[in-house]
């Protein structure tokens, strides 16, 4: 009996390692050290995967492996991230009572792999999966649950169904708005928006967005963090789009000066090809 406790003890232990882990993963990754992300998260499964049974295992385990999947699809390594889902899905199969938003985490990646690398029809079938969970299992606030509404409306999207595609995304910003209107998710969810509004010749209605999204990006993580300079090399794009050059040479500028400092070659070459036209004609 000592020694089966003294083993759920160690094991408790690895557990709070491993979310340790997990939360430096995601940190890392909002401070664009995108590598070091990679490696906190590739030990925190490593750790739960070599560990013996213990009560928290199989709940670290799958967070962690549906953080690997996001972490992998931001580089576009569809299959690498489906190879695991499917191990997130596994280890959630084995548990009596999986968590909600884990669960909804794995679903909303499902369908965006879908939507991405399968077919029309698994695509809707893979977001409405994901809609109906989060609607009877979370209730709202929860980012799991904006995202799957968001990927239902890309659905309504590519099906030419743009005004329902609409509510479905003003619903995902009402409800972020309510439940933390300072809020990164919200953030985001204005950027997607406002992404989506340049791609349907609506700049004016997407620039509105951009700058809300700036301003709450800008008041918590300052001008040089990368979520700001991408929202910023997006909402340059959108003033060059509507004529206003000066505007958007001073937003690339910015968002250029920032992914220099953060050594971001990606971007920094992105944001010089945004700038050179703008660059030429003011010489």
């Amino acid at each position: 009996a000592d020694a089966d406790e003294r083993r759920r003890a160690v094991g408790d232990d690895l557990g709070v390692s491993a979310s340790d882990r997990l939360a430096a993963a995601f940190q890392w990754w909002e401070d664009g050290d995108i590598d070091r992300a990679h490696r906190e998260v590739d030990l925190a499964i490593e750790e739960l995967e070599e560990a013996e049974d213990f009560s928290v295992r199989d709940e670290v385990l799958s967070a962690a492996l549906a953080q690997k999947a996001i972490f992998v699809s931001f580089d576009d390594r569809w299959g690498e991230s489906l190879r695991f889902v499917e191990q997130a899905e596994e280890v959630l199969r084995r548990m009596e009572e999986p968590p909600p938003t884990t669960v909804a985490k794995v679903l909303n990646m499902r369908a965006r792999i879908a939507e991405l690398t399968g077919s029309p029809s698994e695509s809707e079938e893979a977001a409405f999966k994901a809609l109906e969970f989060v609607y009877e299992n979370l209730d709202p606030g929860w980012t799991h649950r904006t995202d799957a509404i968001v990927q239902w409306s890309r659905v309504l999207r590519h099906q030419g169904l743009t005004e329902d595609a609409d509510q479905a995304f003003d619903e995902a910003i009402a409800e972020s708005r309510e439940f933390n209107p300072r809020g990164e998710p919200l953030a985001k969810l204005l950027n997607d928006r406002a992404v989506f509004l340049r791609q349907t010749d609506r700049a004016e209605e997407a620039g509105r967005d951009y700058r809300e999204a700036l301003e709450i990006l800008g008041w918590k993580y300052g001008n040089r963090s990368p979520a700001v300079a991408k929202v910023r090399l997006n909402y340059g794009q959108s003033l060059y789009t509507l004529g206003q050059m000066e505007q958007a040479r001073e937003q690339l500028e910015t968002a250029l000066d920032a992914f220099e400092t953060l050594g971001d070659e990606e971007f920094i070459g992105r944001t010089r090809a945004e700038l050179a036209p703008l660059v030429e004609a003011k010489e």
